[in-house]
């Protein structure tokens, strides 16, 4: 063997390769964690719900009343599920935080937070369609475990309770 043959590092097999790729898409996404201000002006960040199995739903803030019946079917099926509501706000046209935080406190009833996206980060870094709801369950860890994206239908629906029991059932 030549002197260049024994100098070249050893080739990874290609099952190694591919097992590798596998594993690193078998990683569930992890949540935003980007910090956002309510519409009260109160910093949150979805960390502080480490711990908890939480249900985050992004929509465009245009669309917010479209989450309501998700909203509702959740809480009424699971007591104490935490519930995240994310405004994701465009970027054209041009928006203020203060104007649509004070637009959020009119409209939103009382007792619900939202948070404003004003840098699109949910939108962006899972690239949702933020033109209908997406409804992301994530684990204790913060960890994406499933998701499902559209207005509530009876099937989407069933979709998302089932992958709710599963996650609540896990130990």
């Amino acid at each position: 063997m030549s002197d260049r043959a024994e100098s070249l590092p050893p080739m990874p097999c290609l099952a190694c390769v591919l097992l590798a790729s596998l594993i690193a898409l078998a990683q569930p996404p992890a949540a935003v964690e980007a910090e956002m201000r309510d519409q009260f002006g109160e910093p949150v960040s979805v960390a502080t719900l480490r711990g908890q199995q939480t249900v985050v739903m992004v929509v465009t803030a245009r669309r917010l009343r479209t989450v309501k019946p998700w909203e509702r079917e959740i809480q009424q099926r699971y007591e104490g599920l935490s519930t995240v509501l994310v405004a994701d706000v465009p970027s054209e046209p041009p928006a203020e935080y203060a104007r649509v935080a004070a637009k959020l406190a009119q409209r939103v009833p009382e007792g619900i937070r939202v948070l404003i996206d004003m840098d699109r980060a949910w939108a962006l870094e899972l690239e949702l369609d933020t033109s209908a709801p997406n409804l992301l369950l994530l684990d204790r860890d913060g960890a994406v475990v499933a998701s499902v994206a559209g207005r509530w239908t009876p099937e989407l629906a069933d979709s998302l309770f089932a992958a709710i029991d599963r996650l609540r059932e896990a130990p």
